[in-house]
C-alpha cells in the first residue's frame, strides 16, 4: 500500500502494449524527420524538438522515489527508461541533422550543359499534350533500376512504420 492506496502491477498485456506504443511513436518520429523538412520552419522545428528533449532529459535527472517496487513495476520501469532513452538519442540526431543541414547546405549548382547532344530530354517531348514519335532509336532498354528502387525505398518506409 502506498498513500494508504492498494497499488496495481502492471500485466503482461501493459508491456506489450506499451513496447508497441514506443515503436510507433519511434516510428513516426523518423517520419517527421524525413518529413517536416519540406514544409519549411526549420527553425520552429529545432524549438520544438529541443524542448522535447529537455522535457525528456530533465525527468531522467529527477531523483527516483526510494522505494521497493515489486519485479514487475521494476521491469515496467527499465522499458519506460529505455524508451526515454531511445528518445533521446533519436531527438539528439535529429537536432544535429537539422543543424548540419542549415549550417552545411550544399555547394553551388552544376553548370548546364552547353552540348544538346549530351541532353537526355527531346524537346518535341516536353511539350504537355504532344504524342510524336521518336526519331531515332532508344540507346538501350529502359533503365528498370530507377522505378524498382522508389519501390524498394517505399516498401522499406511502410516496413518500419
Amino acid at each position: 500500500m502506498v498513500l494508504d492506496q492498494q497499488v496495481q502491477e502492471p500485466t503482461l498485456l501493459v508491456f506489450a502494449l506499451i513496447v508497441m506504443g514506443f515503436i510507433a511513436a519511434l516510428g513516426a518520429c523518423v517520419l517527421a524527420i524525413a518529413g517536416l523538412p519540406a514544409f519549411g520552419y526549420i527553425w520552429w522545428i529545432f524549438a520544438a524538438v529541443a524542448a522535447i528533449l529537455g522535457w525528456l532529459v530533465w525527468g531522467i535527472r529527477r531523483k527516483p522515489k526510494p522505494s521497493s517496487p515489486s519485479d514487475r513495476l521494476r521491469w515496467f520501469r527499465r522499458i519506460l527508461g529505455l524508451a526515454r532513452l531511445l528518445f533521446i538519442i533519436l531527438l539528439t540526431c535529429w537536432l544535429g541533422l537539422i543543424i548540419w543541414s542549415v549550417f552545411c547546405a550544399g555547394g553551388p549548382a552544376p553548370p548546364a550543359k552547353t552540348d544538346a547532344a549530351l541532353s537526355r530530354a527531346d524537346a518535341s517531348s516536353s511539350k504537355p499534350g504532344s504524342r510524336t514519335a521518336r526519331t531515332k532509336p532508344a540507346s538501350g532498354p529502359p533503365n528498370p533500376h530507377s522505378t524498382f528502387s522508389m519501390g524498394l525505398a517505399f516498401g522499406a518506409l511502410m516496413a518500419s512504420w
